[in-house]
């Protein structure tokens, strides 16, 4: 019996593919733009901000000389704390002086953490990275910070993500927007970019497809820079006294058609063959970049293809072009 089980156990664990994040120490943008962001993968750039004033002085004593005088929310989630699809965020206000104080408790004993850009004082020690100009549209920058302990649940964001690492580190787990069918998103309220998929727990027969996705796996370690693409699924875990910088941007024309074209070549958004077919006609013809974004758009709107939807709905505001 305990033979059997072990098996199994095994057979469960083999299921996945399993591949690394590519690495690099150094490369340029025009070689970032194109086999990278142009081709919608993944990179790790390690070391790619160990040049940051950030990661030499951002300790406790800096940030309170600094910043800590202010007044911050932080944010509050059980759910997403643990890896689960949080259902339970709150907020609530303190002094970052407060804040900075729960940083040097143990790993794992709450759930805070500070999730937007408050502090322009420090924009000194984190500046743009040269890479920053393959993108079109800069969107904002966040500051993440936690205890470390704490998992996020499978989620993809509505945007480019350089992910740049100033203390402690995380593991992350990745998977290609083309396999939007493995990842059972949810499809209804505020979380339809996130999965039920427990990395930490998989769970094969209650989402068998899944077992067919390739995961892709890094570290990343103070200094270290990681891309994450467009759409792209990830689960990330942080560890020790956690402070990272988000770079988020919105993807400009171009791009958004080339993810659309992926996912529809691989069948990743969920529509059925009229739909297709229309969609297929709209991404062959000959009008420019921004009147086939027009006009997708406005075919999604009429067919209520919400896997396209959300995709303009999550940037209307910051490109303007629904008005």
């Amino acid at each position: 019996m305990l033979h059997t089980e072990t098996a199994k156990k095994q057979d469960i664990s083999m299921k996945n593919t399993r591949v690394k994040v590519p690495e690099v120490e150094d490369i340029s943008k025009e070689e970032f733009a194109q086999n990278y962001v142009g081709k919608n993968a993944p990179l790790k750039i390690r070391g790619g901000v160990k040049h940051w004033d950030a990661v030499r002085l951002w300790n406790n004593e800096y940030l309170q000389q600094m910043v800590g005088f202010n007044t911050v929310e932080v944010e509050t989630s059980r759910d997403q704390f643990e890896g689960r699809v949080f259902e339970d965020v709150e907020a609530v206000n303190m002094p970052f002086s407060q804040f900075l104080e729960r940083l040097t408790l143990p790993e794992g004993e709450t759930d805070y953490f500070v999730g937007s850009w408050l502090f322009p004082v420090l924009t000194k020690d984190v500046p743009d990275l040269e890479l920053f100009e393959t993108f079109e549209m800069f969107y904002k920058r966040r500051m993440l910070m936690a205890r470390g302990g704490n998992s996020i649940a499978f989620h993809h964001d509505w945007y480019e993500n350089i992910l740049c690492q100033v203390s402690g580190y995380k593991k992350l787990t990745l998977v290609d927007i083309a396999e939007r069918a493995y990842m059972y998103p949810i499809q209804e309220g505020k979380t339809q970019n996130y999965s039920p998929i427990d990395i930490h727990q998989l769970d094969y027969e209650k989402y068998p497809r899944f077992g067919q996705a390739t995961l892709y796996e890094t570290e990343i370690h103070p200094g270290d820079v990681l891309y994450i693409p467009f759409h792209w699924w990830h689960t990330v875990d942080s560890f020790e006294r956690n402070i990272a910088i988000s770079c988020s941007f919105y993807e400009g024309d171009r791009k958004l058609l080339f993810v659309i074209d992926k996912m529809h070549r691989h069948n990743a958004l969920d529509l059925e063959a009229s739909a297709a077919k229309g969609l297929q006609a709209i991404l062959d013809s000959q009008a420019d970049d921004r009147q086939k974004c027009k006009q997708i758009y406005k075919y999604a709107k009429e067919r209520e293809l919400s896997s396209i939807l959300l995709m303009y709905v999550h940037r209307s505001n910051f490109l303007g072009m629904l008005r």
